[in-house]
């Protein structure tokens, strides 16, 4: 098969971090990888911000990162960036055309033979750093047939020290009623801004595809991350509301957040807090 297009390159993009290693000597700094393949049965694009430079401990720990956000299933070095990239780029694009062929060769049995092409992106990008922690953002799309592709959109946020991530277990009392309201609040600010009028409670629940009470609606299936804003608290497509809701988010201030965090997420944004 000819492929129309193929791109493996280091964007001469780095991106220089304000915040250095725990010695305080090494800046955090990334190379942006890309590849894209391209032709009338199947399109693919992978791009990632590799680590370059930066603590060892924590460099490895988001090339681990990469390599599992990517399918996890490469068995070499996953410090030799270019050699991961082009082993998912290689399987990815095979698996896509594969598919395409076949269900192509059956839609045409009955005429059809006007199929839009198949098609899957990775895109694992740096979006926030601090001289304590940085955050990836994982997207995805997938496009197999169908009415419509699928997305995912997931956040995770590195301790810079040891590479440890941040998630719920960082987070406490989230079991209280007092932090289900913030979650409930959450939901509210964002579905007011998509539908551009105010949400109340009766209406918060129609848009929903939950049975729990609105007083105590699920966390998202995936850990909330940091933003200079605040934590990001974001559900996946079809995991709260329906697919034309998109993934509800939204972003509750470290203000709100300081007593729902420990010690050591607190460290993270450089607040400190008596236990409640």
């Amino acid at each position: 098969m000819k492929i129309q297009t193929f791109i493996l390159s280091a964007v001469a993009m780095t991106m220089v971090a304000c915040g250095t290693d725990k010695a305080g000597t090494t800046p955090f700094e990334t190379d942006t990888i890309k590849v894209e393949k391209k032709d009338k049965q199947a399109e693919l694009l992978i791009k990632v911000d590799y680590p370059v430079k930066g603590n060892t401990i924590l460099t490895n720990r988001i090339k681990e990162y990469i390599d599992e956000e990517l399918g996890g299933i490469y068995t070499g070095d996953v410090t030799n960036t270019d050699s991961v990239v082009k082993f998912y780029s290689d399987k990815y694009y095979g698996i896509i055309a594969n598919q395409y062929k076949e269900d192509a060769g059956a839609t045409a049995e009955y005429g059809d033979t006007d199929m839009p092409p198949y098609s899957k992106s990775y895109e694992i990008l740096k979006i926030n750093e601090t001289d304590k922690y940085v955050t990836y953002m994982s997207k995805t799309y997938a496009y197999m047939g169908g009415a419509h592709g699928v997305s995912t959109g997931i956040g995770t946020t590195f301790r810079k020290s040891d590479g440890r991530k941040f998630d719920t277990s960082m987070m406490r009392d989230i079991y209280s009623e007092e932090f289900r309201q913030i979650i409930k609040e959450g939901l509210k600010q964002y579905f007011s801004e998509a539908e551009g009028e105010t949400v109340n409670d009766e209406n918060l629940k129609g848009l929903l595809l939950t049975e729990s009470s609105l007083d105590y609606l699920p966390l998202p299936q995936f850990p909330p991350y940091l933003t200079p804003q605040g934590v990001v608290f974001a559900y996946q497509q079809y995991e709260i509301a329906p697919y034309a809701s998109g993934m509800p988010s939204f972003v509750v201030s470290y203000d709100k957040m300081k007593p729902y965090l420990t010690q050591s997420a607190l460290k993270l944004i450089g607040e400190t807090q008596e236990s409640k």
